[in-house]
């Protein structure tokens, strides 16, 4: 023997993460719940909305005019 014992009163220090889920599928769960945070982030935040487009059209559109004119 080598001297060395099995300790199975101490299944918390093999699986880190308590419950049904095991190791796995805990880093799945958080690759989910990242991807939907940036979808979130994505849509609501980055993402322009329709009014938003027309302010950006209308941006170039006066930058465009004025370098135009700026030149002349």
């Amino acid at each position: 023997m080598s001297g060395i014992t099995e300790n199975s009163d101490c299944d918390d220090c093999n699986y880190p993460a308590h419950g049904g889920n095991g190791t796995g599928s805990r880093v799945h769960s958080t690759m989910d719940e990242d991807d939907e945070l940036l979808r979130y982030i994505w849509t609501e935040y980055l993402h322009p909305k329709e009014y938003e487009w027309v302010l950006i059209v209308a941006y170039i559109v006066v930058f465009f005019v004025s370098l135009i004119g700026n030149s002349l």
